[in-house]
């Protein structure tokens, strides 16, 4: 189960599908599949074009249940509460489901933080057939393992890490100028800094790419 759970927590890394890599990993074996989906420690939503839910794992019924932001609607459609993150989130459905990868975010109620949504198109479907993954990461997940993480596979320093944590939080520069005390030409160099030894060239990407690293607890 380990070497299972693994590689699909690879394949999310690298923007490979969720289900791809479970087939690679145990083929012809749905359950096994969704039992290593219910293992991972973020929330998965596998979902039809028109948003209806096919399988949520543990951690996403949770999400759901504790009306965080995403939603149920007409029965076992997903959605979003805000109607803005409700059209959002419909297309990054249809991105995914067109082949496509794509990003978008959540608002939590009452300033609770955000959701990032990751729609991973599905190898269970055939190309434009309807059927995307969704990573469902929140915002305010806890970094100093992800710190370490960063700095080992990139060689980020502390504040560097820091800063790209900052980022995959959804805050933007001035809020982590004020967090840490420091001026916005420095943020800046650092963040030059990031993008060349992340290989990165936006903050979305950067985003991204340390939301996806925080999958691995």
């Amino acid at each position: 189960m380990a070497v299972v759970r693994g590689g699909a927590n690879r394949a999310a890394l690298h923007g490979q599908s969720a289900d791809d890599s479970l087939a690679e990993q145990a083929p012809g074996s749905a359950l096994d599949g969704r039992r290593v989906l219910d293992a991972l420690p973020v929330a998965i939503i596998r979902v039809e074009r028109e948003g209806r839910i096919l399988h949520a794992n543990e951690q996403a019924r949770r999400l759901l249940e504790a009306y965080g932001g995403l939603t149920r609607v007409f029965g076992n459609h997903l959605s979003a509460r805000n109607a803005e993150d409700a059209r959002r989130l419909r297309r990054a459905i249809t991105a995914g489901c067109d082949g496509r990868q794509a990003w978008t975010a959540v608002s939590r109620p009452a300033g609770g933080g955000r959701l990032f949504v990751t729609a991973l198109p599905s190898a269970a479907a055939n190309p434009r057939c309807g059927e995307v993954i969704l990573m469902v990461i929140d915002s305010e997940f806890e970094s100093p393992a992800l710190i370490g993480r960063l700095r080992d596979l990139f060689g980020l320093t502390r504040a560097e890490a820091e800063v790209a944590v900052g980022l995959g939080r959804g805050q933007d520069l001035t809020e982590i100028g004020e967090t840490r005390a420091v001026k916005l030409s420095t943020l800046r160099d650092q963040i030059s800094s990031i993008f060349a030894k992340t290989h990165t060239c936006r903050q979305a990407q950067l985003a991204s790419l340390v939301s996806r690293l925080a999958v691995f607890g």
